[in-house]
């Protein structure tokens, strides 16, 4: 995991927060009024946006991260070379960043299944003073592995 701030990220890693960012207008949660986005960076450059949706049957919540990948893939998209989250409050800000969920976690996984490649996620705080970059595995160590090899790409 490295630690940083917005202003120190790659230039294509500024982008996918900013349109993370952008998108988060989008986010619904009036349950918890918590509000995420996610931006993922195709292989071929593009950049997909998507957003959490809550459900009063919080079974059933959509994640930003789910989202974004299924997005992504609709449009024909599937080789996913990094994914940018950020979260925000109705009232104040996450002052952490904001990472995946347990289930999320597994879900990206696959990514690297389909790519062959370690996915980036890159998680923002609200204000982007502090932000997190982390492989999928560095986030899930031991996937659930029917399919996965379990080994860690160094």
């Amino acid at each position: 995991m490295k630690t940083t701030n917005y202003k120190d990220l790659p230039q294509i890693h500024k982008k996918m927060v900013k349109k993370a960012e952008e998108a988060l207008k989008y986010a619904y949660n009036p349950y918890s009024k918590s509000y995420v986005a996610a931006a993922a960076l195709t292989t071929g450059g593009k950049i997909i946006t998507a957003t959490n949706f809550a459900n009063a049957s919080t079974s059933v919540n959509l994640c930003a991260e789910r989202s974004v990948i299924a997005t992504a893939n609709a449009q024909g998209s599937r080789k996913i070379k990094a994914i940018a989250l950020i979260g925000a409050k109705e009232k104040g800000q996450f002052k952490e960043p904001i990472t995946p969920c347990g289930i999320c976690r597994q879900f990206l996984f696959e990514i690297n299944r389909i790519t062959g490649e370690e996915l980036i996620v890159i998680c923002s705080n609200t204000k982007k003073d502090k932000i997190y970059t982390f492989t999928i595995h560095e986030l899930l160590p031991y996937p659930y592995s029917r399919y996965h090899k379990i080994d860690k790409k160094k």
